[in-house]
């Protein structure tokens, strides 16, 4: 007599409680300011008195800002990883390439108007990315995960440089 033995399927997303993604967010609102204070003593203290010297272009001085926060983009990036992986977060990089494909270039257009106004918006729109790119990144097929990422990097890049 041959007996069958049902595996049980693996499940299509990892689990992500609501904890673990509030926790995510708070970490992706830290990385957020982390990126915005950077970038401003970037611009104010590396890119600025470079870039805008007195044999220098008008278009290296006008730059800086940008050049400025998307250097600390980058190294926001860095610490939104190493946060990620800390809390054993699915696909990390997956996640954080994509929080930094959608907000490349963004960041530099805070550098005129309020700047607690936008450190809020920036903190609240870093929380929600890490969190949306943490929630796609979930299906076990990553072909899938992939897929959805890019999609909505396209769709992200599309309404925020609108």
């Amino acid at each position: 007599m041959v007996t069958i033995i049902e595996g049980m399927q693996p499940p299509v997303a990892s689990t992500l409680s609501l904890r673990r993604l509030s926790i995510v967010a708070f970490n992706g609102a830290l990385v957020g300011v982390f990126t915005l204070a950077l970038g401003f003593m970037l611009q104010k203290y590396v890119f600025t008195p470079i870039g805008c010297q007195a044999g220098s272009s008008f278009i290296q001085c006008t730059n800086a800002g940008a050049i400025s926060h998307n250097v600390a983009l980058l190294f926001g990036a860095i610490l939104g990883l190493t946060l990620l992986v800390r809390n054993g977060i699915f696909r990390p990089l997956l996640a954080v390439l994509a929080v930094v494909a959608s907000l490349w270039g963004v960041a530099a257009s805070v550098t005129t108007g309020n700047w607690l106004i936008w450190t809020v918006l920036m903190t609240l729109l870093f929380g929600l990315m890490y969190s949306l790119f943490v929630w796609l990144t979930q299906p076990r097929r990553f072909w899938l995960a992939a897929l959805l990422v890019i999609l909505a990097v396209i769709i992200l890049r599309l309404t925020l440089l609108l």
